[in-house]
């Protein structure tokens, strides 16, 4: 696997505000393949976000409204 420089990527989150990722691509030889990896980097504020969501139950792909529901 080869791996690239590191990349900042930034999300306007709905419910958390603005994210701030890192991010690295792997590239997988004689496969053409890739992957991507986001993470939050430790002590953050987008890992804060992420641990408020959890604690709130906001599950990824579901609404406030859902959510709320469970």
């Amino acid at each position: 696997m080869e791996s690239r420089r590191l990349i900042i990527k930034r999300v306007a989150h709905p419910l958390a505000g603005p994210l701030e990722f890192e991010c690295q691509v792997l590239h997988i030889p004689d496969t053409g393949q890739r992957l991507i990896v986001y993470c939050a980097a430790p002590g953050s504020p987008t890992e804060a976000a992420f641990r408020r969501l959890a604690q709130n139950g906001f599950a990824p792909g579901s609404t406030p409204t859902e959510a709320a529901r469970t």
